[in-house]
């Protein structure tokens, strides 16, 4: 016993001058492995919930990212090395009668073996329901041949050094996060690059926009479940595609939806999918967005108007990791990360009864807060200059300017719809300057009147009562829309960019409505980065 409470000091040292999260994790499974040899490695731990195994490191011969959740007892059944370890602290493949021990084994290792397993930590605070508290451990290993002696003396080792790993990944995060050399200069490691590369797309130099990119850089390549949680227009999505675009599945589908923008008695299908005639009209199957998402990452926005029915649905496919379309007989495997997004206080609902509670923690895995533009130190005139640079390249004009005053005045507005309001202000101001190199303070108040008004630069004419007579309300509202819209076609010559912005409608909704009404679309102009509103 003395050489291994060696060896694991030796282990505990080297893991100490580990600078990275991946060289962090690669000790600490070199050190196990000294441990208990074997031909693989799988590390689990308990998470916030209590309910469920996630995966948190491997030695590679199957990523972490793609090993399996376990179950804890509470949902269905766990398997029986599972079972084992709530009364003890080592468990051998054929020491029990259960048969699903190779299961098991099985989607945890590719190469042929035997399972052995050691829970990792001491029993202690344990939950009386499923023997383990949130932060515990599981180690699997596959051998060859099973030991014969020394398991408890192993399983004490082991425990040491999980605790170890697990006290030491914060100050590897700060470390990493931070950047700091000896010196006390930013190191060139990485994540001043990564900064840089997202500075491009969530635009603003303030200390909480920076601490924001770095977070973010920090989670992507982290295979957990993200909530994004912020007001609107803080840029949710825009975060989102950073995430995915920085993870080992930027390579995959991104497929993004607003749980608030699909009718409640569509959205199953939307989500899940169906199979030929699951219901009247159903002629053809259909994938849902999940299954689209396989490989990739799902983004779904306003996750708080999941309805209860269909959230009890979401949390069995990111337990099992399976998909059951609409009238399917069989259920399909799928991988994913999820990424959801609120500007509701999801906690406060699970308090009231409207959100799950096991779901909130399951999406929540990682959370990350977006700064409302009012917090954001300097970013309103940063902001406020690349808006105006870009609407003048999409225009083709000369790039135009506030005045001192006009300046100092914006950044005393709030803007409570955030960015994308300061977007639409922007625009309005533009409009109203026309051909005038600098934006006034008096054209600046008109344009925040009109937002205050919730009008376009120039107000259209309403329908008169006459025309109100006509028809019924439905009718009525139909006539002013079209009118409306063809007014505002023809103000901005057809681009859509601009004329959701004035109106202040999504994109995706005017071109429904054009459509809709017979208006013909104009030229294609909105770019990538209004498309993602940041």
């Amino acid at each position: 016993m003395e050489a291994v409470a060696g060896d694991i000091m030796e282990a505990g040292l080297r893991m100490m001058t580990a600078r990275t999260d991946g060289r962090l994790r690669s000790q600490f499974i070199k050190a196990a492995l000294d441990i208990q040899p074997a031909i693989g490695m799988a590390v689990y731990a308990v998470d916030a919930t209590g309910r469920v195994l996630m995966p948190l490191a491997s030695d590679s011969t199957m990523p972490a990212g793609r090993l399996p959740q376990l179950a804890l007892g509470l949902d269905k059944r766990p398997p029986a090395a599972i079972l084992a370890l709530q009364r003890q602290n080592a468990y051998c493949h054929g020491k029990a009668t259960f048969g699903d021990d190779e299961a098991l084994r099985k989607s945890l290792f590719e190469t042929h073996g035997r399972l052995l397993a050691f829970r990792l930590d001491a029993g202690v605070n344990a939950d009386a329901k499923t023997g383990f508290r949130p932060g515990a451990g599981i180690a699997f290993f596959n051998v060859r041949a099973l030991p014969d002696t020394g398991l408890s003396q192993k399983a004490a080792a082991l425990s040491w050094l999980f605790q170890a790993f697990i006290a030491l990944r914060p100050l590897i995060d700060a470390f990493a996060n931070r950047a700091i050399d000896q010196t006390g200069k930013r190191a060139e490691d990485g994540w001043k690059r990564i900064n840089d590369a997202l500075s491009e797309r969530l635009v603003g130099q303030s200390p909480q926009m920076s601490n924001l990119r770095s977070q973010i850089a920090r989670y992507a390549s982290r295979d957990y479940a993200v909530l994004l949680e912020g007001e609107t227009g803080t840029g949710k999505e825009l975060a989102a595609r950073a995430l995915h675009r920085l993870s080992p599945r930027k390579d995959k589908a991104f497929i993004a939806e607003n749980c608030a923008a699909i009718p409640e008695s569509l959205m199953e299908s939307e989500l899940f999918g169906y199979e030929k005639g699951a219901f009247t009209g159903a002629d053809a199957p259909r994938e849902g967005l999940i299954k689209k998402a396989d490989g990739g990452t799902l983004f779904l926005d306003e996750i708080g108007d999941l309805p209860p029915a269909l959230q009890a649905k979401l949390l069995r496919v990111l337990q099992e990791r399976k998909l059951r379309p609409l009238g399917a007989d069989t259920e399909h495997d799928v991988d994913f990360r999820l990424i959801t997004a609120t500007h509701c206080d999801l906690k406060a609902a699970v308090g009231q009864g409207t959100f799950r509670a096991d779901l909130y923690h399951r999406i929540a895995q990682l959370a990350i807060k977006l700064p409302p533009l009012r917090d954001r130190e300097g970013d309103i005139a940063y902001l406020a200059q690349y808006f105006l640079a870009e609407i003048a390249a999409r225009e083709d004009e000369p790039v135009k300017a506030f005045t001192a005053e006009a300046m100092a005045e914006l950044q005393t507005h709030t803007f409570p719809g955030n960015v994308r309001e300061l977007q639409n202000f922007l625009l309005r101001c533009v409009l109203l300057a026309r051909d005038e190199a600098e934006i006034s303070l008096a054209q600046l108040r008109e344009a925040h009147a009109s937002m205050i008004a919730g009008t376009a630069p120039a107000a259209v004419d309403a329908p008169d009562d006459a025309d109100a007579a006509q028809g019924g309300l439905r009718e009525m509202v139909g006539k002013a829309e079209a009118d409306i819209l063809a007014r505002c076609f023809r103000r901005f010559h057809g681009n859509q960019a601009e004329m959701a912005l004035a109106l202040d409608v999504p994109r995706r909704t005017l071109s429904r409505k054009l459509a809709r009404h017979g208006i013909c679309a104009g030229e294609e102009s909105i770019t990538e980065t209004e498309r993602e509103e940041v």
